[in-house]
């Protein structure tokens, strides 16, 4: 029994955090053949403002994954930062949009990108970091506003959340 209960532990703390959840925004990730899906949803963005899932330790080099709502639609840009202020972004989007979704506040998303090196710095997210999810900022015409409360971040290693495939 003891060695149940001992191996029970041990196996919850050697899984890894493949999910994050709070009052509005949740996600979950996986990885199969070293393609990184995430799943995001917001449940309280409006028109004009903008949310993120920023990838790294510290606001002057984070890889940003931000979702924009302008005139009711949902897009996505990728880009990074280089200290406080809002992110430059790339010439095109980093990640593959599986589904960018806005209906009635509710922003569904869900992303791929390869785990290891990718996109135009070359990112790499096998190495356990800190993910930074932000509920939102204002977004007009393409400019994005300062975030109305500090990013809530989770210790995430991505290579424990993997799932063989098929």
């Amino acid at each position: 029994m003891f060695r149940i209960i001992l191996t029970s532990l041990f196996v919850a703390s050697v899984a890894g955090q493949c999910s994050f959840e709070n009052q509005d925004m949740s996600a979950r990730w996986q990885v199969v053949n070293n393609e990184l899906t995430v799943q995001f949803i917001n449940k309280n963005i409006g028109n004009n403002q903008w949310t993120a899932i920023a990838f790294g330790e510290n606001m002057s080099n984070l890889e940003v994954v931000l979702f924009a709502i302008q005139n009711n639609k949902a897009s996505i840009r990728t880009g990074y930062t280089s200290g406080y202020g809002p992110p430059t972004f790339d010439n095109s989007v980093s990640v593959v949009p599986e589904r960018v979704m806005f209906n009635s506040n509710q922003l569904s998303t869900r992303f791929t990108r390869p785990l290891g090196v990718s996109g135009p710095r070359g990112s790499n997210l096998t190495q356990c970091m800190t993910w930074n999810f932000i509920s939102n900022g204002s977004y007009e015409d393409g400019d994005v506003g300062y975030h109305r409360s500090s990013p809530i971040g989770v210790e995430v290693c991505p290579r424990k959340c993997r799932k063989r495939a098929n």
